[in-house]
C-alpha cells in the first residue's frame, strides 16, 4: 500500500550526494511545518545533511514542534512531530 502524496515524506537530494528525508508524525505537524521545511531546503540548497538537519530542527523548535533524527545512517531521516506533553 502506498501513502497519498499529501502524507509522503519530503526528500532532499543534495549536490554532494547527501539525502535528507523529513517525515511528519501527524497531520497537524505537517500543516504547521511543511512550508517551513521547504523554505529551509530552498535556502540551504548547497549545504550538507548536517546543515539541513540543524536548520530544520531550528525551524521546528521555533514552531513549538519536536524533532528526532536518525543521523547515524544515510540518508538522514528526521521526524517532525507535536510538542512533548
Amino acid at each position: 500500500m502506498t501513502r497519498p502524496s499529501a502524507e509522503a515524506p519530503i526528500h532532499a537530494y543534495l549536490p554532494d550526494g547527501g539525502h535528507v528525508v523529513v517525515e511528519f508524525a501527524d497531520v497537524e505537524s505537517r500543516i504547521t511545518a511543511a512550508d517551513h521545511v521547504v523554505d529551509v531546503l530552498v535556502a540551504i540548497d548547497d549545504g550538507s545533511e548536517r546543515d539541513l538537519e540543524d536548520a530544520i530542527r531550528s525551524e521546528a523548535d521555533e514552531l513549538g514542534l519536536r524533532t528526532s533524527t536518525s543521523g547515524a545512517r544515510h540518508p538522514t531521516v528526521m521526524l517532525v512531530g507535536p510538542p512533548r506533553a
